[in-house]
């Protein structure tokens, strides 16, 4: 049998969000079996790999410079000689200073096949997300984009300037302009984290720009734009939201979606999810649907994601779907809208399940049997709570959790949550995450929630109620608005970690 050739995808992943991905590039992340990324690409995008997807962090930060990588990280050739479909993300477009070229011409040398997906470069994102035209009739019909270092003399009449990754070079740049006859007052702007939850705009002239950038209190990375396009005021986006910029890790221990995480961003965090988690389908291959299915009593789907791979389950063994509609279901959290999809309504929905008995139909809280459809080890607890009501459960394992632990993204996170004790036993089960984590402050759902960070050495414990979802929002809000005023009382925390000299790679 011949052995399949790997292939590598050189992949931008733009500016961050998700919502800013191309189409090509979600496809392509949904079908990697390697993933391969630097530091500057954000958590959530992780989330669209597929279950059995190996994540590979090959980014360096200050300090690491002996880690440095040849332009082809060893790992990523090593499984792309192996025959794997490697997707190398890379942070904007890995064709504008994200080092491309070098590992396509070092891909080409080892005789491995590559293709590349652009990406929405920062410079791009900056101008979209703050309204600031790159050209314009008449003034502008010119955009460079350069570095510290690149020496291009310009026509400051025609040219709009993109300058990457400036933080320390702005005063010389802003003084090379000058001295090439561009004029003083003409309309620059620094965007901080383009396109970011913590994006902000400062919008100066070229004579005043690097001392309003020095005053500032971010340390996050960001890009200059210079030229008479940006001349015009337009109409700038809306007035930030309570959480704006506050980055929250909400502490998981399950594949499906969060909806706390979904509250949080619609309030402009910049929440994330770890560890990373996906499902992987695994159903006894001797399950004799036909029988099961005769009179099962009812079936409790707890969970999106194992309700997705008891689907898989039943298209591999020809079991006609249909006999579902006429079963009695019990949906817990996020698998009601899963069976949606399906135009499947259950005969009971649980928004939570530490509310399973309290809100269990009273008609099935008799001797008949049932099933539980498990992802993880989550229908065996079920069945345990259901045991002094509910006899005779038969649990179906229908898939096992894939864990990884990401490496933890520059800067830190604001605040951690953790919701309940096994979600924070697994986001404290790497070492490395335990021991960054321990510093950052924690909010903890309960009292043995607490208790436990706590005993996993947590320096700051904020602890609301078991149910904390309605006081966890004007907390987190109380507590960034005055995080933020620190900031703009005190300047800059010179040298801590996130500084925009700690960050490399594309943009």
């Amino acid at each position: 049998m011949l052995k399949r050739a790997g292939h590598v995808y050189l992949v931008g992943a733009g500016p961050g969000p998700a919502d800013l991905l191309t189409m090509r590039a979600r496809r392509l992340l949904r079908r990697a079996e390697v993933l391969a990324y630097d530091d500057l690409v954000h958590p959530s995008l992780l989330e669209l790999a597929p279950f059995d997807c190996e994540l590979i962090a090959i980014g360096y930060r200050a300090g690491e410079q002996a880690r440095r990588p040849p332009p082809l990280h060893p790992d990523v050739l090593d499984r792309a000689r192996a025959g794997k479909r490697v997707v190398r993300l890379k942070s904007g477009d890995p064709l504008i200073f994200g080092r491309g070229g070098e590992e396509a011409e070092a891909l080409q040398e080892a005789a491995i096949s590559f293709s590349f997906v652009p990406g929405i470069t920062a410079a791009l994102a900056a101008a979209a997300s703050c309204h600031l035209p790159l050209t314009w009739r008449g003034r502008s019909s010119e955009l460079r984009i350069s570095t510290q270092g690149a020496h291009f003399p310009s026509q400051p009449s025609a040219c709009t300037y993109a300058l990457y990754m400036p933080r320390h070079a702005v005063s010389a740049f802003a003084a090379q302009l000058i001295g090439e006859g561009w004029a003083t007052d003409t309309p620059a702007a620094f965007v901080i984290a383009a396109a970011h939850r913590q994006q902000q705009c400062i919008r100066s002239s070229l004579a005043d720009l690097a001392a309003e950038v020095a005053a500032h209190p971010s340390d996050l990375p960001g890009i200059v734009l210079v030229g008479e396009s940006l001349r015009n005021t337009l109409s700038f986006p809306a007035k930030p939201r309570s959480l704006q910029g506050c980055r929250i890790l909400l502490a998981r221990a399950h594949a499906d979606a969060s909806q706390l995480q979904g509250l949080l961003t619609q309030k402009g965090a910049d929440a994330w999810s770890a560890p990373w988690i996906q499902a992987r389908p695994r159903i006894d291959p001797h399950f004799d649907w036909n029988e099961r299915f005769r009179d099962p009593g009812f079936i409790l789907i707890p969970s999106a994601s194992a309700f997705r791979a008891f689907r898989i389950g039943m298209e591999a063994s020809s079991f006609d779907i249909r006999r579902l509609y006429n079963q009695e279901l019990i949906t817990i959290g996020g698998a009601r809208a899963e069976l949606a999809q399906l135009c499947l309504r259950p005969l009971a929905h649980i928004a939570q399940r530490r509310r399973l008995l309290e809100e269990w139909p009273h008609h099935l809280l008799t001797t008949r049997k049932g099933l539980i459809l498990s992802a993880g080890e989550e229908g065996w607890e079920l069945q345990e709570k259901l045991a002094p009501e509910v006899h005779g459960c038969e649990v179906l394992a229908c898939a096992e959790f894939e864990i990884q632990y990401p490496r933890l993204p520059v800067p830190r996170p604001d605040f951690v949550v953790a919701p309940h004790r096994k979600a924070l036993r697994c986001l404290m089960a790497d070492p490395t995450y335990r021991d960054i984590l321990r510093q950052v402050p924690l909010i903890a759902f309960g009292a043995s929630v607490a208790a436990l960070a706590e005993e996993w050495g947590c320096t700051s414990i904020i602890q609301v109620a078991v149910n904390g979802i309605e006081e966890l929002l004007p907390l987190l809000t109380s507590l960034w608005a005055i995080r933020q005023q620190g900031d703009q009382t005190y300047g800059k925390a010179h040298g801590r970690e996130g500084s925009s000299h700690s960050l490399h790679g594309a943009w």
